[in-house]
């Protein structure tokens, strides 16, 4: 059985926290381009995985519009889990790649 040290355990924690930090700040800075105003009713955001449907109907805009998800509380919102998991291990083996890559070049720096 493989033991994980104290170090491993920092490393887990450290993407986990950046993969949450990701998963949930991606609704708020990736847009959706709508093209009506009946696309305002049900608009999915998240990324790469949609995970939150909000609507925006009462947003007077020009179409077609580039729109990011609103407050949540003032705005009707829903959230899928499926899409919510989904985006969840996608930023977490992302972060564990881009972190393990990262470690090694630092290293090999150090190194020389």
């Amino acid at each position: 059985m493989a033991k994980i040290n104290k170090n491993g355990k920092i490393q887990v924690g450290i993407v986990l926290i950046l993969s949450l930090l990701l998963m949930f700040v991606s609704p708020y800075v990736m847009g959706r381009t709508i093209e009506s105003p009946a696309e305002l009713e049900n608009i999915k955001f998240g990324f790469p995985f949609s995970y939150v449907e909000q609507s925006q109907v009462d947003v007077v805009t020009k179409f077609p519009a580039e729109v990011v998800m609103k407050n949540p509380i003032t705005y009707p919102s829903s959230v899928s889990v499926i899409g919510l998991s989904l985006d969840f291990l996608f930023w977490f083996l992302a972060m564990a790649v881009v972190y393990g890559g990262l470690k090694r070049v630092i290293l090999r720096i150090m190194k020389k």
